[in-house]
């Protein structure tokens, strides 16, 4: 009995001391606190609708945009992270028409006015992810957050030799709730996968929408505090926006390659 005791014992104690000598492969899995950085090469498609007219921006304006954007993370324990992220999408264009353009009952914009567009959004992520499956290759995690958003549209026109005429102007800033799924596979030391998909909605003060976010990525780090990502991002949403009793629906899907620099350093402790 004494015997199988200490057998029992022992058994445990090597187990215990794998447990705490395996480490990740890659460390990525590991760093305490992790930068992504780089600009987001973005494909849009945008629409506002002003009493019950829809105005496709893309109709007039480009298509595409150079933006950025910023990601941080926090690794308080192996299971457990603090995130933060930044995006945004500045667009501040204008055209002189070479025609009228009829917008409904909300204008027509004659042959030689400049046509004013700005559709400008920036999303401020916060929130904390909980790894419920970790291994020394892989992870799988859930997050719960708080986003602000922050819309600033403008559509106006000049007429030829007239003054600028504002037929929409907002903006506005609320808070949204979200949760979100993400996950991280490393192949070796230098290469890992990774990817997630978040929710956030509102239905606060003069917001109420949805909105997706979408994200996944190859990275390669060659060296230990530095590495390198190529990232494909894609977002969604249907805003509504309440001004002077009335509703307007700001809808814009937004995507593309990202291409980042990664920064890590710190190591959790097993």
């Amino acid at each position: 009995m004494k015997r199988l005791t200490a057998v029992t014992l022992a058994a445990a104690l090597v187990f215990c001391a794998a447990s705490v000598q395996a480490a990740s492969i890659n460390p990525t899995l590991d760093d305490r606190f992790q930068i992504r950085l780089g600009p987001f090469f973005a494909n849009m498609n945008s629409t506002i609708t002003v009493m019950g007219q829809e105005v496709d921006l893309e109709e007039q304006f480009d298509d595409s945009a150079l933006t950025g954007a910023l990601y941080l993370n926090w690794r308080v324990t192996p299971r457990i992270n603090l995130e933060f992220g930044y995006s945004q999408l500045l667009r501040d264009e204008s055209v002189t028409l070479d025609q009228s353009v009829p917008l409904g009952d909300l204008a027509t914009l004659s042959a030689g006015s400049k046509f004013t567009g700005e559709f400008n959004t920036r999303v401020y992520r916060f929130g904390a992810a909980y790894s419920v499956f970790r291994n020394e290759k892989s992870e799988f995690g859930l997050s719960l957050g708080v986003s602000a958003l922050n819309l600033e549209d403008i559509l106006a026109f000049t007429p030829a030799g007239g003054p600028k005429i504002t037929l929409y102007e907002s903006d506005v800033t609320e808070p949204m709730g979200s949760i979100g799924i993400s996950g991280t596979y490393a192949f070796s030391p230098q290469w890992s996968v990774n990817g997630r998909v978040g929710y956030l909605g509102v239905s606060l003060g003069d917001i109420d929408g949805t909105m997706w976010d979408v994200f996944g990525g190859v990275e390669f780090r060659p060296w230990k505090n530095i590495g390198f990502g190529l990232a494909y991002s894609y977002n969604d949403a249907d805003i509504t926006v309440q001004k002077d009793s009335a509703d307007t629906d700001v809808n814009w899907t937004y995507h593309g390659p990202f291409a980042y620099v990664l920064i890590g350093f710190g190591t959790v402790a097993k």
